[in-house]
């Protein structure tokens, strides 16, 4: 009878866990399907079908009765853009929520909150749509009283979500204000450039399945930890399928910052957490039209500009995963320099950390030595001078110094740029 409790007991784990492998997989193809309207200019997709996609996704997963999306509107007021069920009652709880405060305190916490509704029996389900730099909206959703206890790992997959669905807004009304700047810049010089560029799609199969091993119930929660990783890692993979000619440019930017840090010596522990921000480190470029990333031809000062906003919307995608590292600020500093001429913050000396000094130095050594859409590649004797010009001033001087003897091994290239 001992071994047969036993039993059920780890049968009850499995299917606890394989529960949780397939509700990953329904947050991937929701994220996923977030990533296909980044490729979209403003002209083939609108808001609507983001919010009329996402809002039928979440209904489904989350087993609501009835959803809606609340934007900000004009009046920094929040008005119901899209609801699937019933219309009405989503209104009444709302107006509840406003009263005693809950709607205000779910929006400044910017986490999953769970609240009874009105009738005593269903819950709420609450949580902000916001960006680093502004609040986009809020979901609010009626989860009927059967759908069971929620766990803090589903939850986690709603900021997920409504954070990847607010970047994307975001990216829409930028590409919206940024056409019609370009629109504007074309009358006045006699439409020159109207026909200079069309936008460029690029897709790739994205195959990456999170694999949870069944196995006893202490290692449990250290799998989940690992399918969040492999899921940021997939987000990253994104990317480079949008631009061929920086393909693997994160990997091989990953392995070289990782040696670097063990060279420099940081701890075992640090140079993994190196690793996963070189990974990662460029995802903030999902928010940048395509057409702009393989621009065969220098950029102007807008189209810059909009390059330079990469850390930080890699920060805000980054930033509500827990990660046993800094990951998300290594990303949003990895353009920062040690005289404060970096960007975006303009950070200098030690308000940059040890592990983003590391991802400048790959980065640059990468960049340069590899092929771009506006030039071919400089080759590693370019990289060695300026590494040598920028020393102690740009880049960190251990750093450089750890590099500079990591290519001078004649399988530097094999290894690190193949």
């Amino acid at each position: 009878m001992r071994y047969r409790g036993v039993s059920d007991d780890l049968e009850y784990q499995l299917a606890s866990l394989k529960e949780r492998h397939r509700f990953v997989d329904k947050v991937l193809d929701i994220v996923l399907r977030l990533n296909d309207f980044s490729f979209l200019s403003g002209s083939t997709v609108s808001r609507e079908v983001v919010l009329g996609e996402t809002l039928r996704r979440l209904k489904r997963l989350f087993e609501c009765s009835s959803a809606g999306f609340y934007l900000v509107d004009d009046e920094a007021a929040f008005s119901l853009a899209r609801f699937e069920g019933d219309g009405e009652r989503l209104e009444a709880e709302r107006k509840i929520l406003l009263k005693d405060g809950s709607f205000a305190w779910a929006l400044n916490r910017n986490k999953p909150v769970l609240l009874k509704a009105s009738d005593g029996e269903n819950t709420v389900l609450l949580h902000a749509m916001s960006t680093s730099t502004r609040t986009m909206g809020m979901f609010l959703g009626i989860m009927n009283s059967d759908r069971g206890t929620l766990l803090d790992s589903h939850l986690y997959f709603v900021t997920v979500v409504l954070n990847s669905a607010a970047s994307v807004l975001q990216y829409l009304e930028l590409f919206s204000m940024v056409r019609g700047l370009n629109e504007d810049l074309e009358l006045k010089v006699d439409e020159l450039t109207r026909s200079e560029r069309e936008l460029t799609l690029y897709k790739e199969d994205l195959e990456r399945l999170v694999q949870l091993r069944t196995s006893e119930l202490a290692d449990a929660n250290a799998r989940l930890g690992d399918t969040v990783i492999g899921v940021v890692d997939a987000m990253g993979k994104i990317v480079e399928s949008r631009d061929p000619y920086t393909a693997g440019h994160q990997r091989r930017v990953a392995s070289i910052a990782a040696t670097l840090a063990e060279m420099v010596g940081m701890s075992e522990d640090e140079v993994e957490g190196v690793r996963i921000a070189g990974l990662v480190h460029d995802i903030g470029k999902i928010a940048i039209p395509a057409e702009i990333l393989t621009k065969p031809a220098k950029l102007n000062k807008l189209e810059f500009k909009m390059v330079q906003t990469h850390p930080e919307a890699g920060f805000d995608m980054l930033r509500s995963i827990v990660f046993p590292w800094p990951v998300a600020d290594m990303v949003r500093q990895h353009h920062e320099r040690l005289d404060g001429s970096g960007y975006p913050k303009g950070l200098s000396g030690d308000e940059i950390l040890m592990g983003a000094r590391c991802l400048a130095v790959a980065d640059v050594v990468e960049a340069i030595s590899s092929h771009r859409p506006y030039r071919p590649g400089l080759g590693i004797e370019e990289a060695v001078q300026e590494l040598k010009l920028n020393r102690g001033s740009g880049y960190d001087p251990k750093v450089v110094d750890a590099c500079l003897q990591l290519m001078e091994d004649s399988s530097f290239v094999e290894r690190y740029l193949s």
